[in-house]
């Protein structure tokens, strides 16, 4: 039986009493009585578990989560199963109305506890979102709080060659599960809609070929700051998933950024990116626009709450008002198109969505690895654009074979457990099933070690001509960046033949800080990379994340033991693993 969280320690949303993570900082003197405190309340996974979860998590103020409840009501909500992907400890499972399906996925085991703990009568799913694993468009709705960082996650599916980072993914991955004509509705990083970057630009090109862009709201970035202890600019975007494909040659403006000129902190005005969508819609940012200190540096995009609203809750309300009632105009009110696949009948909504086996009936997915007996060889599953399906030839190393046929019975043996614990199967196979996964996995950690294990790679110092070529390519970005964008005699930006602005580079010397920091960085060792080589073939396989997490490896000591793999936090009967009980 697990414990109830100490009510004391709960006061609001967020496990940690600063969101920078300073209380897991040994250095920072003023949080020495709490941190052994939490040292002392948690074991040393669940403190490890907590301390890397608390730099990309963001907790929401329950008056907002209610402002947006309430538009997706008002915008046709008339219940569904409702995703909320890095569901954190709840707050909007807990307050979603009676007639919402809730399924929340969160990461850290911890937080997981604490959200089924508070949400009893949700679905709580203890897995990183890039292993959640459904059909497209088995959602009426998504709404949430998405995670944000600047690194990305493997997603065999959405995201398998790591091109979007952890918000964006999110945002992306969410628009392909729910269903056409339902509403996303997701608080991000302002950086979403503002990256000037190629994978920011392409990332708002994927999601507009996804959906319509409803509306937005540019949240003021002092929003988090009584629940979460910070302040960060955020972007409140709600989407319809399209029900046909995007015209060509039909782009929305806000895949695009405009220089904006703002007031920085000395009363000067400076050019800014700016998305086109609050260049043209400024009623919609819930307070001002203005260059101050962001969350990491000086310099970024900051919004101030408008002073004269009651507090920000109702400011955004407000907008909200305006965004459902111009969706009615428009035609782009939340009326979901749910398959059959997706049948929102909460009697049938068992616990645990489908696992791979049941969701794919035998139809092989993309990506998927196997041994083929008779031709002697490995072979991958491709599914080509424009082209049959099929079983192509997979070239492993020699000396990888017997490793590799090895990792492939793990994880067909791993996929069956799961199998037969949501299928409810008799008591005898699940057991069978589980001791020839023991076996398999003993065998394997006694022969090569653990699955997780890698080797690190890089961090050498760089030769005197690699800092020099270096330093040669850092300055020329640096001027670049710093550089104006070239205007035609109606002072519009003039296009290269690739459609991007052209910048004229700063023509003046670096200032000296600016040299400075590019010599420091040109000079630092080699990027140091830690590889799975024994699993790089294997990499786009849909089930390797899920055989990943059979093991809790600590990356420090490079040692693992056998993990529960909870699909489901349960709450009627005890919790068993693809190992057993737990």
């Amino acid at each position: 039986m697990r414990p109830s969280p100490p009510k004391r320690r709960w006061p609001k949303p967020g496990l940690h009493p600063t969101q920078d993570g300073s209380i897991f900082d040994p250095n920072k003197s003023n949080w020495t009585d709490e941190r052994a405190e939490l040292r002392e309340l948690l074991s040393a996974t669940d403190y490890d578990s907590a301390r890397r979860s608390t730099l990309n998590a963001h907790y929401t103020d329950p008056r907002l989560v209610a402002a947006m409840w309430d538009a997706l009501h008002e915008a046709g909500f008339a219940g569904g199963r409702v995703l909320e992907p890095g569901c954190g400890s709840g707050t909007f499972m807990a307050m979603a109305p009676d007639t919402a399906v809730m399924v929340g996925v969160e990461k850290d085991p911890m937080t997981a506890q604490i959200a089924h703990l508070l949400n009893p009568q949700a679905q709580v799913r203890l897995e990183g979102f890039e292993t959640t694993t459904v059909p497209q468009g088995s959602f009426a709705a998504t709404i949430g709080n998405v995670p944000f960082a600047k690194t990305a996650v493997h997603d065999p599916v959405y995201n398998p060659d790591y091109r979007y980072n952890l918000h964006n993914h999110f945002l992306i991955k969410s628009l392909h599960l729910t269903a056409p004509g339902g509403w996303v509705m997701g608080i991000t990083t302002h950086s979403t809609m503002d990256a000037v970057g190629a994978a920011g630009v392409e990332a708002r090109r994927e999601m507009a070929e996804l959906a319509d862009l409803v509306g937005a709201v540019r949240l003021p970035s002092s929003t988090f700051r009584e629940v979460a202890g910070t302040d960060v600019t955020t972007d409140l975007l709600i989407f319809r998933r399209r029900e046909e494909p995007l015209a060509p040659n039909a782009e929305p403006d806000w895949v695009q950024t405009r220089m904006v000129d703002l007031i920085d902190r000395d009363g000067q005005s400076k050019a800014i990116a700016v998305n086109a969508y609050f260049a043209d819609h400024p009623d919609r940012v819930a307070g001002h626009m203005q260059i101050s200190r962001g969350l990491y540096r000086d310099g970024s995009l900051t919004v101030a709450a408008d002073e004269a609203q009651p507090s920000i809750p109702e400011h955004v309300r407000a907008i909200l008002d305006d965004i459902v009632a111009e969706a009615r105009r428009d035609g782009l009110t939340h009326a979901p198109i749910v398959t059959a696949s997706a049948e929102q009948d909460t009697e049938a909504f068992r616990e645990g969505l489908a696992d791979a086996t049941e969701l794919y009936a035998g139809v092989p997915i993309a990506g998927t690895v196997r041994w083929n007996t008779e031709r002697n060889q490995f072979e991958s599953y491709v599914a080509a654009e424009g082209a049959q399906p099929s079983w192509e030839p997979l070239a492993v190393p020699k000396s990888r074979v017997a490793e590799t046929k090895h990792l492939l019975e793990l994880r067909d043996l791993t996929v069956a457990v799961i199998g037969s614990q949501t299928s409810g199967a008799e008591l005898s196979v699940r057991n069978d099933l589980r001791a020839a996964l023991n076996r398999s996995y003993d065998a394997y950690v006694s022969t090569y070690g653990p699955i997780n294990r890698f080797v690190e790679q890089g961090g050498r110092e760089r030769t005197d001509a690699e800092v020099r070529e270096r330093m040669v390519t850092l300055e020329q970005r640096w001027r670049i960046k710093n550089g104006t964008r070239r205007l035609d005699a109606d002072g519009e930006p003039i296009l290269d033949t690739k459609g991007k602005p052209i910048i004229d580079p700063y023509p003046g010397m670096l200032p000296p800080e600016e040299a400075e920091r590019i010599a420091e960085e040109a000079a630092q060792p080699t990027a140091v990379q830690f590889r799975r080589n024994h699993m790089q073939k294997l990499r786009d396989d849909p089930m390797m994340a899920t055989l990943m997490a059979i093991e809790i490896f600590n990356e420090d000591t490079q040692t693992a033991r056998k993990a529960a793999l909870v699909p489901v936090l349960e709450t009627a009967r005890s919790v068993t693993g693809v190992f057993g009980s737990r």
